[in-house]
Formats: structure tokens, sequence, C-alpha cells
């Protein structure tokens, strides 16, 4: 149980000192469908979610994200969102998503690191699932985001 608790405070310390290098400007908690803008896909952390995860895109990451909240993420078709769910410092899962139109979409994420669970709508297609070591990069290396 030490060994959990120090991996929990080591995580908050990681997401302070981290959270300020990766802007994300359309970061919102909103979850109603109807609010979202054509293009947008709402990335959710559902009930039974029991890890922490950024999202990006090509603009950046956001701040991690836990159990009950939301992004709304602007995206045209062809471009790609990745949930980059946090394991260790510098280690991570990171998985992609291609947008196949410019309609709507939502993905739902639960579960626990290394045993996470998602569904999506039918505008979106499942593209990769890594494992992704290293401090040089730590989220989502296949997106070419500014830092």
């Amino acid at each position: 149980m030490k060994i959990l608790s120090k991996i929990v405070k080591l995580a908050i310390f990681f997401n302070l000192t981290t959270s300020s290098l990766f802007a994300f400007s359309n970061e919102k908690s909103d979850t109603n469908e109807s609010t979202i803008k054509n293009g947008a896909v709402m990335v959710n952390f559902v009930a039974g979610t029991a890890f922490m995860a950024s999202v990006c895109t090509d603009l950046g990451c956001s701040s991690f994200k836990f159990v009950g909240q939301s992004v709304k993420v602007p995206l045209s078709e062809g471009q790609e969102v990745c949930v980059s769910i946090y394991v260790l410092p510098g280690v991570s899962t990171d998985i992609y998503f291609k947008k196949l139109n410019n309609k709507n979409d939502t993905i739902n994420f639960w579960g626990m690191t290394a045993a996470e669970h998602f569904n999506y709508t039918e505008n979106v297609e499942f593209k990769l699932r890594e494992a992704n070591h290293g401090f040089a990069n730590p989220y989502c290396r296949h997106l070419n985001y500014k830092k």
C-alpha cells in the first residue's frame, strides 16, 4: 500500500509540473452532445474509470482527466485524437483514433491502467494502441503537436 501511495503522490507531482507544458485551449467538461460543434469529438471518462489520462491532438494535450470528466476536441475529417493513459512518469499507453467525417462523435473510456476499455461512435476509427516509454515526448508521440 505504501508503494501505491508513493505512486499516486508522484503522479500528482508529475501532473502539476507538466500540466503547464501542454496548452490545450479547447478543454471543457461539457458532456451534452447537442452543444458539440460539427466535427468535434467528445472524449468521456465514464463511471468505472480508474486511471488518469490526457487527450492529445496536433494542438497539444489536455491536463490529466479522471472519472466523470470530459474533453471536447474539434477535429476535421482525417485528423487524429490520442488518449494517453498515465502508467508511471514517462510511461503511458497511447490509444489513437482517426476522424472519418465531420459529424459529431463520442469516445468513452473506463477500466483500469493496463486494462482500459473504450467504445466509440461510427464516425471514428480505432487506429493504434501502443506502450510509450520515454521522457522526451511522453504523450502520443505519433502526433506532431506543438510543444
